[in-house]
């Protein structure tokens, strides 16, 4: 399946494709604020987020955005080349 974040139903597709649970592995890869952060929401609780992405410009996130890492007790993970 794939889903079109363009879309603007694209977090009800989501949902309805993982039952409401998110997805256990999510793979971060273009390295801007938008999917940065969408990744540690639509990851299931106790998944794993890993970021490849390498961002151009600082991110920051806010402490609503931060809980999903600590609440829903997720693995979060880096690569570099």
């Amino acid at each position: 399946m794939c889903i079109n974040t363009g879309d603007e139903n694209f977090k009800e597709a989501i949902s309805d494709f993982t039952d409401g649970r998110g997805f256990e592995i999510v793979v971060e890869a273009a390295g801007v604020e938008f999917t940065e952060k969408l990744c540690l929401e639509i990851a299931a609780n106790k998944g794993t987020v890993m970021f490849i992405g390498t961002p151009s410009k600082p991110i920051t996130l806010q402490p609503r955005e931060f809980e999903y890492i600590n609440r829903k007790e997720l693995t979060v993970r880096r690569s570099w080349m």
